[in-house]
């Protein structure tokens, strides 16, 4: 079996049955330090308020999607070259240019994706990121 990340634009109400299933990855921009901190919440919305809090400069939500938690450590892994500390990746374009591509332009409550098994067929073209590689 191969493992790959399945990604899929749906709409609001598809987008919550996901959330409920697995919580969601959450992108939150500090715009003065240049910065995205990558996590995983069941409630991203508090998640926000909660850092918003404890900084003194103004944090936005940019992106949240359904996903289970694993898909956190994978987009890390994917980012890895921008990590600053912990949770956080320089943005300078790359990391928000990054989220739009993968979301289809739609980073906010449309994307739901999951971790899927498929068997190994070297004849089957998948289109979606290989999670192995």
């Amino acid at each position: 079996m191969q493992e790959f990340l399945r990604t899929r634009l749906v709409n609001k109400d598809e987008w919550e049955i996901g959330h409920k299933k697995f919580g969601s990855v959450y992108f939150i921009r500090d715009e003065n330090a240049d910065c995205i901190k990558i996590g995983h919440s069941h409630n991203p919305w508090t998640r926000l308020r909660i850092l918003q809090t404890g900084s003194a400069n103004r944090l936005i939500l940019i992106g949240i999607i359904a996903a289970p938690f694993e898909v956190e450590g994978i987009i890390h892994e994917q980012l890895q070259e921008g990590r600053t500390q912990g949770e956080w990746f320089w943005d300078r374009g790359v990391t928000t240019e990054w989220l739009m591509a993968m979301t289809k332009g739609e980073p906010i409550c449309r994307n739901v994706w999951e971790i899927v098994n498929l068997p190994r067929n070297p004849d089957y073209e998948e289109r979606e990121l290989n999670l192995l590689q």
